[in-house]
């Protein structure tokens, strides 16, 4: 089992290795791979689950974090539960076969904040010309722009691809 926690000993634990704990550590990104997560104690730190698809019992056993950000339709499927909230920012992987429903990242910024660029996808065969403000990837999306997103709103960024 593939799983993320705190272990009794005061070590985060992340398969069979240690981590001291940090207090630098700010956002925590969770994709597929990871089956289950522990209670995890990092009170500074905002915990991103990176899938449309994760199934654990989150709204239940809520990781002792700061934030526990959910991708949107997951946050509504699970019944809105209060130790969560659903993720601001949305990157798609804009290809019909991608997996996860095509979500690629999520992130979630406050108010002034800018987006923090993610690492560049890969899909074989095609060369990534940018992130997009919309999935025809007309307006290619400048990351040192400071973006309003509205409570209760998020907003979608589509990855741009051309055939190699």
């Amino acid at each position: 089992m593939r799983c993320i926690g705190l272990r009794d000993d005061g070590f985060y634990h992340y398969a069979s290795h240690q981590v001291f704990p940090s207090d630098k550590l700010k956002k925590m990104y969770i994709f597929e791979n990871i089956e289950r997560i522990s209670y995890f104690y990092g009170p500074n730190v905002d915990i991103i689950l990176c899938s449309e698809t994760l199934n654990f019992s989150i709204a239940s056993n809520r990781p002792g974090c700061k934030n526990l950000f959910l991708y949107g339709p997951l946050f509504k499927d699970l019944g809105s539960p209060n130790s969560c909230r659903p993720a601001n920012i949305n990157f798609m992987n804009n290809y019909p076969s991608a997996d996860n429903g095509g979500l690629y990242r999520l992130d979630n910024i406050e108010n002034g904040e800018t987006i923090s660029e993610p690492p560049i996808p890969i899909l074989e065969g095609y060369y990534f010309t940018g992130w997009y403000s919309e999935a025809e990837c007309i307006n290619k999306w400048s990351f040192e722009v400071t973006p309003t997103i509205q409570e209760n709103e998020d907003l979608t960024l589509f990855a741009g691809w051309q055939l190699l």
